[in-house]
């Protein structure tokens, strides 16, 4: 259930796998991952607190929140706020997820060039497509530059993201 609600989260909400768990510093806390507290189980949304950048919500969807809220049921006590603990209790490595996502790829055949960045991009795409608004993909990333938007614009017909070209 955590795995699923986290690849959900990194797709739904475009997020990257920092927001999603946190950074480790040497000697220092843990910066940015989102925390139990951090969802708004009235608005179906979370709070984003990247290091260095303003705070952001990012709305979700209602099967989304569904697993969310699956997930804090039956998630592990521990003294940390995050969201997403082991079943020990302690913080989830960013390494842990890269790892489970190219774990899940392979099963799946998808191959082993999925990373948390594949996922946030799909999310970007996604909700382009749906909106049709780039400034409305730069608002939900957390993208500062209007440029960086671009991105995730339309790929020329008959070419894939890797430069593979489409059967």
């Amino acid at each position: 259930m955590r795995n699923a609600t986290m690849m959900l989260l990194l797709i739904d909400g475009a997020l990257k796998v920092g927001e999603l768990v946190g950074k480790e510093r040497l000697g220092a806390e843990i910066e940015g991952g989102l925390r139990v507290s951090d969802v708004d189980w009235k608005q179906a949304a979370v709070q984003i607190r990247s290091v260095g950048k303003p705070e952001r919500t990012v709305g979700l969807s209602l099967a989304t929140m569904q697993y969310v809220r699956a997930w804090v049921e039956q998630r592990p006590h521990s003294e940390l706020d995050l969201l997403f603990v082991t079943r020990r209790g302690t913080k989830v490595q960013n390494r842990y997820v890269r790892r489970m996502l190219q774990e899940y790829a392979v099963a799946a055949g998808i191959g082993e060039w999925v990373r948390p960045s594949t996922l946030r991009k799909t999310g970007a795409a996604r909700l382009l497509r749906e909106t049709g608004d780039l400034r409305e993909v730069q608002q939900r990333l957390g993208l500062q530059h209007f440029a960086s938007s671009l991105r995730y614009a339309p790929l020329r017909e008959g070419f894939m993201e890797n430069g593979e070209s489409s059967p």
